[in-house]
């Protein structure tokens, strides 16, 4: 963009409002968009504040929410200087008067204190995201500790191999886990098989897969951020597919079992562990669980619909009440 004043012995407001206009649209274009709409400071608060209360791409707002601090810091630092320079430009018609002038202005006591009070509020939006985050760490210790008081993967982790075991397939073999969370199950089914699929619609859980995969240095892993839907779009199939304590936090499990039906190859398995029917209804609040457990006669329903046949079933009762189921299903 280049300015001319025409007319040097007066002030071109035109070109003043001018730069002003450009200078919005600039901003405007740099600044966070989604879906098409422009989303202020506030805005980015509002969805981070449901991405924190749905736990959908959580890191990812934040890392909007912290890029917007700083371009905005910038810009308005930037168009503050660059507007005074255009001022004394229209009265002086000298750059080297136009910018000791404009630094001047800049270093005055009250430019200072504005720049302060710029500075303060920059603090308190940098506090906002900290306090965020502090209340994510509490949120996710939380819900570990309700998750806690029903089942921990130590309670059955020891059956849920043996059932793998007995289904006779090789290291070779293709395994899908449906919700890997932190990686614990899918870590050790990385020591059993070469060829894993880690499928999860959260960015962040899948992140924590990662993780785990890489600090126990196995390979062979391939992750993939979605659902069921997303995996039958890539054609992932496997010999083997993993719902481990995941299918209550599914809204619909009747697509979720035909989708695993043709996910699976010819002869393929389907494992469900989770809870049995129960009555326990804070944990729809406490964990997030949008079904309380699931009667057998319902998976054997949903699974032959699906097309699949109804294997060998385990049932563990724990101490607290509720039962863990381990199913089975095979597709012919």
């Amino acid at each position: 963009m280049k300015y001319v004043n025409k007319n040097p012995d007066k002030i071109d407001k035109t070109l003043i409002i001018k730069t002003f206009n450009d200078f919005l649209i600039i901003s405007k274009n740099i600044f966070y968009f989604k879906n098409g709409k422009f989303l202020s400071f506030f805005d980015l608060v509002e969805v981070y504040k449901l991405s924190l209360l749905n736990g959908i791409n959580f890191d990812e707002n934040l890392q909007n929410l912290i890029f917007f601090t700083r371009i905005f810091s910038s810009i308005c630092v930037s168009f503050f200087c660059f507007t005074a320079y255009l001022l004394f430009f229209s009265f002086t018609k000298n750059r080297i008067y136009s910018i000791t002038l404009g630094l001047v202005i800049i270093c005055s006591p009250g430019t200072i204190f504005h720049l302060s009070q710029l500075r303060t509020e920059l603090i308190a939006m940098f506090f906002l995201v900290l306090s965020i985050l502090s209340l994510k760490t509490f949120l996710e210790e939380k819900f570990k500790e309700q998750q806690g008081l029903i089942v921990a993967h130590d309670d059955y982790g020891s059956i849920l191999h043996d059932v793998f075991d007995s289904l006779g397939l090789n290291d070779k073999a293709t395994v899908l886990e449906v919700g890997p969370g932190e990686g614990l199950l899918l870590t050790e089914l990385a020591a059993k098989f070469k060829k894993l699929v880690a499928l999860d619609n959260s960015k962040e859980m899948l992140e924590k897969s990662k993780e785990a995969i890489a600090k126990g240095k196995f390979n062979g892993v391939q992750f993939i951020l979605g659902d069921t839907t997303i995996a039958r779009k890539k054609d992932v199939l496997s010999d083997l597919i993993i719902f481990d304590m995941v299918l209550h936090h599914i809204s619909s499990p009747t697509k979720t079992f035909k989708d695993s039906s043709a996910l699976l190859n010819e002869n393929g398995y389907l494992l469900i562990a989770d809870l049995s029917t129960h009555d326990q209804d804070w944990v729809r609040e406490s964990c997030g669980d949008l079904w309380l457990g699931f009667d057998e006669t319902d998976l054997n329903h949903w699974a032959q619909k699906a097309g699949l046949v109804t294997g060998q079933s385990s049932y563990l009762g724990l101490r607290n009440g509720f039962q863990i189921q381990i199913r089975v299903f095979r597709k012919h």
